[in-house]
């Protein structure tokens, strides 16, 4: 629920006036909110408990030698998974198996597509792409940095989903994070 929950509050924002002038906005692939994405979803999990999620930056292969610079999630929870909620940006690459959140082991058909480049050209970059000065929380320069507006998106979020439904998957931390609504 909670990367189903992000990628809401993510689409949510991309529709919003308040990111007209970001590369997302009103972009309904997602493309180009990997990174602050992704980062979101980082402290969402941590803030839930989980331990064994990382921020991936590297490679999504899209077939015919082709390759996006992305990133996402890899969660260690009972094996190791990729956690992807900006996946809808490579629909066309996917194909049957496209989903606008991808979980999937890594070792699936899916995830041998999603490969770690780390490199501190590609942090710098991405990093540099959703947040100025590498602060991610809080104000910068007078302006309400993104995570903030997001975070208002995935609170309403949030508040929706306990409002339909208020009972809990069975309390399984990765079932939290991996269960489809």
């Amino acid at each position: 629920m909670i990367a189903n929950r992000v990628r809401r509050a993510v689409v949510a924002y991309s529709n919003d006036p308040s990111s007209e002038g970001t590369v997302w906005h009103k972009n309904p692939s997602l493309l180009g909110a990997c990174g602050i994405s992704s980062v979101f979803l980082f402290k969402q999990l941590v803030d839930a408990g989980f331990t064994g999620a990382t921020v991936v930056v590297g490679e999504f292969d899209c077939g015919d030698n082709n390759a996006s610079r992305h990133a996402w999630i890899q969660l260690e929870s009972n094996g190791t998974w990729i956690v992807d909620v900006t996946a809808s940006q490579f629909a066309d690459s996917l194909g049957a198996l496209a989903s606008d959140v991808v979980i999937t082991p890594v070792h699936s058909e899916v995830g041998g597509r999603y490969t770690v480049k780390v490199s501190k050209f590609y942090l710098r970059e991405m990093f540099a792409f959703w947040s100025s000065k590498n602060i991610p929380w809080g104000r910068l320069d007078g302006k309400t940095s993104h995570q903030v507006k997001l975070q208002r998106f995935y609170d309403a979020e949030l508040a929706a989903d306990m409002t339909e439904s208020p009972l809990r998957p069975s309390g399984r931390r990765d079932e939290a994070l991996l269960c489809v609504s």
